[in-house]
């Protein structure tokens, strides 16, 4: 193992989508994480999450996860805030990372203002390297190897579990200590600050998509310098998006911001606002 890969206290993930693009349309409908201090679990996150879309039948066969069963569960920005509080600046490790981490939790993370920098581990990259005599490197496999119970796969919070399970055999296998490089210390610790933005307009928009249902949103170009985007506000259930801006974003600022500039005097008003 490289010797950025060992660490002591780390956020063990894994995430259960509706298909492999969120560019495309997939959603995550499951986050499981389980939190190490010092070598020992000390917390756990379970969430299901409302894609607000039907999960496909081929989904519903590989990971029992139903339609039924994410009813009237939160969608996906307020899950992805307490994710966000949970992690904090702690390394992650996923297997198959460039999966759930870099493709999706990064990309649903941006939408909501959220840009993530934490050391990234991936089990599936150590495994790789170090294990030349099993014939793949899925997790099944390595949970096959190192004798370790796995009742749910597929299952978000026990492939978490598992895959910590995992790490923590891969770190005995490669007789390495527990210690976080000195050398890593300032990424593990570094979370992007908020940026301080201007507001340059703000333009009402609404669509009938079905019979009884209307988008309502209030589009917000901002900018921070020579950096420029949009951010927009879900006026239907009160959830601020970010459409391109590329850095991390205090939608309280920008709310208040906009309420001064609107001259509402609370979001149920700014719901109504129409310029």
């Amino acid at each position: 193992m490289k010797e950025e890969e060992i660490v002591n206290s780390y956020v063990c993930l894994d995430i259960e989508t509706t298909g492999l693009m969120p560019t495309k349309g997939a959603k995550i409908i499951e986050i499981g994480a389980i939190k190490i201090i010092n070598g020992k679990p000390v917390d756990k996150f379970s969430e299901l999450i409302d894609p607000e879309i039907k999960i496909p039948k081929k989904i519903i066969e590989l990971t029992g996860i139903n339609d039924k069963m994410i009813e009237h569960k939160d969608t996906y920005p307020h899950v992805l805030r307490r994710l966000n509080e949970f992690i904090g600046n702690l390394p992650i490790i996923a297997h198959n990372a460039k999966f759930d981490w870099d493709r999706f939790l990064l990309f649903y993370f941006k939408t909501i203002g959220i840009v993530k920098n934490n050391l990234l581990i991936d089990t599936l990259s150590i495994s790789k390297r170090i294990n030349n005599d099993i014939k793949n490197h899925k997790l099944q496999t390595l949970v096959d190897k190192y004798n370790i119970k796995l009742e749910n796969h597929h299952r978000a919070y026990d492939d978490a579990y598992a895959t910590a399970r995992v790490y923590g055999m891969m770190k005995r296998q490669c007789n390495v200590s527990n210690k976080i490089v000195a050398n890593n210390i300032n990424r593990i610790n570094t979370q992007e600050n908020p940026t301080i933005v201007k507001i340059n307009r703000i333009s009402s928009w609404s669509k009938n998509i079905k019979k009884d249902k209307v988008l309502r949103r209030l589009y917000v170009g901002i900018s921070a310098g020579n950096i420029y985007g949009t951010v927009y506000l879900d006026t239907v259930n009160n959830i601020w998006y970010n459409k391109d801006f590329p850095k991390t974003l205090d939608f309280n600022k920008i709310q208040s911001d906009v309420l001064k500039i609107t001259g509402c005097s609370d979001i149920n008003e700014l719901r109504n606002y129409r310029n």
